[in-house]
């Protein structure tokens, strides 16, 4: 292929010869540089003096023009932008180069031109010098590939240009209508197609004025309603403040309008919450400002700090006069022993202060004061309730109890039930030590104070059985007696190794064997009963039963094999090789071992025991349910001190959750009172009363809301 080019080339340089020289027609040179060869064409046809094939000429020279044409347009492609690039002058300054004539540089020629003679190198030279301006064309004709780049590239810079002209148009339209946030969403849409200068300055600043007023005007316009009827409006304000800041860029600007819709805000709360001050509805006043501190967590983040601090002022003024009504009425109910109704307004003092912490308010000297005289007092009411529901369990001896266990659940309830924080019981005392009948004892107090447990062992012994046995299958050893000896066997066909002369005997141990079991009795009949509050005593446990050996992780039942005095085989085991005679290892003793009685009785007492204190467990653990089911009285107040009854009773039992949190503030005992309620609902009393469960898991609301509604009467 090489050499096929050297051989157009050589041929080239004498047919431009012949040109200069005034032969015949010539024909169009063939260069492999296209550059050469186009000039060559144009130098050979301007001279006049040649005859030339014009019409091979000028195919020639088109197609060197479409090479030249391919090459230059991937070059000029380079400055072409990127898929997605809409920037006007961008699309403009390809466009201009795809219009920007092809000119042939010297450089370009003049290298491939060394294969040239010197003659016709030389008139070449010549003609560049006269003609280079001539040397030129437009890619678009020259190629159909520059000439369709051209057109699409043209086509979608006047569609661009068009977009961009809308975009325009748009953007002065919301100006116009003063609709700022479309305005605004034009911006990026129209600084794709280019630098817009100082516009979106411009328009962000129209739309932060013009907001501003909006806002300014709106919040005047609201402040002409009533206070309860600015709130809703208020949060719309603040939150479409939010958004101009946002979209404006300058939140500054909208610091002013922002602190007066604040400003106005916390005093409609700070007048409400002080109103409601002013008229003694001082839980009321408590329960906006709870109410309000959380739409604050909700929906004003930002402003927190604040809306609190207003919330604070007039909470504040409130809180004072509520910790000095709730302690003066806490003291006249003490005084009238309804310590219940007194624990009841202690309650709702200390979540009033409580609150001071939870949402950031700092409580006045003399709240803080009071509430330390409130708290002292629920300690004495505590004490008293303590007193008024004192009950006894009293646990006497069981008859016919040689285990004791009666007295051993007396230590156990006692040590369980009068111990402080247990989550069963309260103000329950065990009276008693290792000995307690009826006649040690005085009498139970009738009503719904004591429990009185009694019972009898009709049946609690722990008996060895006599084992019995089972002959089993003798137990064959071979022992290490073993005697070489002629084989007596020699040459008797079909007997065993009848072709060794001489062979190995081992002698072989019988044992007799029996399976033997062994078992202990275990028995208990048990009957426990509880009268309570004079009613029919009810049976609390009962156990009659033969334990098996599941039952028990005492061993009371055992197999295992015992053997005789052994006596000799007579048939002896026989091998010429004496190694594979081997000494049976007698069988190991792996007999398990009876329980002692003790041990039996030991894990027996504490089945019992447990069961017995489950027991217990529950029918203390019903009290709540009991109280609230008892005799309210024909009165609210009696009604009222009933449930605070109840209040104090689940605060005790709830103790022991709270035995980590030191300051033990009222507002987290409450929240583990009422767990503990849904928990001892769902758990502990199951089958109950549910009416009397959903009235209990509701009590603090129920005695507060009645409490409320007698101080205004």
């Amino acid at each position: 292929m090489k050499n096929a080019r050297r051989r157009r080339v050589r041929l080239a340089v004498p047919s431009l010869l012949l040109l200069i020289a005034g032969c015949g027609t010539i024909s169009p040179p063939i260069s492999e540089n296209p550059y050469l060869g186009y000039v060559r064409c144009k130098a050979i046809l301007d001279d006049a003096s040649q005859k030339a094939d014009y019409h091979a000429f000028s195919k020639q020279i088109e197609s060197y023009q479409e090479q030249i044409a391919s090459s230059e347009l991937k070059s000029r492609m380079v400055v072409k932008p990127a898929e997605g690039i809409k920037k006007l002058d961008q699309w403009q300054n390809y466009v201009n180069e795809l219009e920007r004539v092809i000119v042939v540089q010297e450089d370009q020629w003049m290298g491939a031109a060394s294969v040239l003679k010197q003659k016709e190198l030389m008139a070449l030279r010549d003609f560049w010098s006269r003609s280079q301006d001539k040397l030129s064309f437009e890619g678009a004709k020259a190629s159909t590939p520059w000439e369709r780049e051209l057109t699409e590239s043209g086509l979608f810079l006047t569609n661009l240009k068009k977009e961009s002209e809308n975009a325009r148009l748009r953007l002065d339209s919301y100006r116009q209508k003063r609709d700022y946030f479309k305005a605004l969403d034009e911006i990026p849409a129209l600084m794709a197609y280019g630098d817009i200068g100082s516009l979106k300055e411009i328009v962000l600043e129209e739309a932060t004025v013009h907001w501003v007023g909006l806002v300014r005007e709106w919040l005047v316009d609201c402040k002409r309603r009533e206070p309860e009827a600015q709130e809703p409006e208020l949060f719309k304000i603040y939150t479409t403040i939010n958004s101009f800041k946002v979209k404006s860029g300058m939140p500054k600007r909208f610091d002013a309008v922002m602190d007066d819709t604040i400003d106005t805000l916390g005093n409609n709360w700070r007048q409400r919450i002080t109103e409601l001050g002013e008229n003694r509805a001082y839980w009321e006043a408590y329960q906006l400002a709870r109410e309000k501190v959380g739409v604050v967590k909700e929906q004003y983040a930002s402003r927190r700090a604040d809306l609190v601090k207003a919330i604070g002022v007039g909470y504040r003024i409130v809180l004072d006069q509520a910790m000095k009504h709730y302690l003066d009425r806490a003291n006249s109910k003490y005084s009238e022993d309804f310590f219940g109704i007194s624990h009841v307004y202690g309650c709702m003092a200390l979540e009033m202060i409580d609150f001071c912490k939870e949402a950031g308010i700092e409580p006045n000297t003399q709240a803080k004061s009071w509430s330390k005289n409130i708290a002292d007092l629920m300690v004495d009411v505590e004490k008293r309730v303590g007193e008024f529901l004192s009950r006894r369990l009293v646990i006497y001896d069981f008859e016919s109890d040689e285990r004791k266990l009666g007295r051993e659940l007396r230590l156990l309830a006692a040590q369980s039930f009068e111990r402080s924080g247990n989550a069963y019981a309260w103000a329950v005392t065990v009276p008693g030590g290792k000995t307690l009948d009826e006649e040690s004892l005085p009498p139970p107090v009738p009503g719904e104070t004591d429990y009185v447990v009694s019972g009898e062992v009709s049946d609690y012994s722990v008996e060895q059985k006599d084992p019995v046995y089972t002959p089993v299958k003798p137990l064959e050893r071979g022992t290490e007696r073993i005697a070489h000896k002629p084989n007596p066997n020699y040459g008797i066909k079909g007997l065993d190794f009848s072709e060794h002369q001489t062979i190995h005997e081992q002698a072989v141990d019988i044992y007799p064997c029996k399976e033997v079991e062994r078992q202990k009795r275990v028995s208990v009949d048990l009957k426990v009963s509880c009268d309570h509050g004079g009613e029919r005593a009810m049976e609390l446990f009962a156990l009659t039963k033969d334990f098996v050996n599941d039952d028990l992780e005492a061993v009371i039942w055992a197999k295992g094999k015992e053997y005789g005095d052994p006596s000799e085989s007579s048939q002896p085991r026989l091998n010429p090789n004496r190694d594979l005679l081997t000494v049976d290892t007698f069988p190991s003793d792996n007999r398990k071992e009876l329980a002692k009685d003790s041990a039996i009785y030991e894990e027996v007492d504490l089945l019992i025991l447990g069961g017995l204190m489950g027991r217990l467990e529950k029918l203390l653990g019903r009290y709540p349910l009991q109280l609230m089911k008892g005799n309210p009285g024909s009165s609210l107040d009696e009604r009222c001190d009933r449930l605070g009854l109840v209040l104090v009773y689940c605060g005790k039992l709830s103790e022991g959750d709270l035995q980590n949190d030191r300051d033990f503030k009222w507002i987290h005992r409450k929240k583990q009172i009422e767990s503990n309620i849904e928990m001892w609902n769902a758990k502990r009393w199951p089958a109950e009363d549910s009416v009397v469960k959903k009235e209990l898991a509701k009590i603090f609301k129920t005695a507060i809301d009645l409490r409320v509604e007698l101080d205004k009467q």
